[in-house]
């Protein structure tokens, strides 16, 4: 009977050396938010270095969460050989193997990727790869996220307060997609933002009664694009045509409600769950998903 080989330690070895590697990634992106320009220099060129600034971060952000998913792969692969091996006749765990050569071409490709680059993840089927295993998603219970953001600071870059008020939307560095939920994830995404202590959310106070300027819209709007799930803006809304900020109070309300709005939730992929039906939220939310 044809026997299948990983070796186990050297997938391990280059399993924490990806995660090492990324670990670099992320304090290169942290000190390239140092970078940006203060208040003393405004202008065209600015604007334009300032864009340049928030692409190049983030594509070093898109390599971190690349490699912490490699990282993570890596680890239930091995997880799964040794359940294999310890309770699956013809199957050992030991000598050399493909999926060692194979977690190699993975780390060389990180090591490899400049700026710019992307980094590819698939499910091979060559000699030496159990054909019956796929990574599965995570259970509820069995997170395997591991967040980067406690909330207490914002992100590199998400504290930009250019143009406020009506700030421009931000390309976040922490993103969920459809195909792409977790619990421990969504938690980042807004954690990233750190809204209790970000400039960018900041009210502005004008004297006078409810003269004070808000900005829970941005804040919402900001959470919502790096979702997946982006709220109309206000050139969108028909308010201003060069406006891209996040149409405020009462206007999102209206797009949740309103029949006769001009943009409407429902239509962009947005189910009312009701309130006596809160244990449907509670699923939604605990399975990384926007509500």
């Amino acid at each position: 009977m044809t026997q299948i080989h990983m070796e186990v330690p050297v997938v391990e070895q280059v399993a924490g050396e990806l995660q090492r590697l990324t670990e670099r990634l992320q304090a290169q992106a942290e000190a390239l938010a140092r970078c940006v320009p203060g208040d003393w220099w405004q202008g065209p060129a600015a604007r334009e270095y300032e864009g340049r600034l928030q692409d190049l971060q983030k594509q070093l952000q898109n390599l971190v969460q690349a490699g912490e998913t490699l990282y993570i792969q890596l680890r239930h692969e091995v997880e799964e050989w040794k359940r294999i091996a310890s309770g699956m006749e013809g199957i050992s765990s030991g000598g050399g193997g493909a999926a060692a050569a194979v977690a190699r071409t993975v780390a060389g490709a990180m090591v490899g990727t400049t700026i710019g680059a992307t980094v590819g993840t698939g499910t091979g089927s060559g000699q030496g790869t159990p054909r019956q295993h796929q990574p599965q998603p995570p259970h509820l219970s069995q997170s395997i996220y591991r967040p980067r953001f406690d909330g207490t600071k914002p992100a590199p870059g998400m504290d930009s307060t250019y143009g406020k008020p009506g700030q421009l939307p931000l390309d976040a560095v922490v993103e969920s997609t459809p195909n792409n939920r977790d619990p421990n994830l969504y938690a980042d995404v807004i954690n990233q933002f750190a809204v209790g202590n970000n400039p960018r959310y900041a009210p502005i106070i004008r004297p006078g009664p409810n003269n004070d300027i808000t900005f829970c819209n941005t804040f919402a709007g900001d959470v919502a694009r790096a979702m997946g799930h982006p709220f109309p803006t206000k050139a969108e809304w028909g308010l201003n045509p060069r406006d891209r900020a996040t149409i405020g109070m009462p206007d999102l309300w209206r797009y949740f409600t309103d029949p006769n709005a001009p943009i409407k939730a429902d239509e962009q992929s947005w189910k009312e769950i009701s309130v006596n039906n809160l244990a449907e939220l509670e699923k939604y939310v605990n399975s990384g998903k926007m509500a």
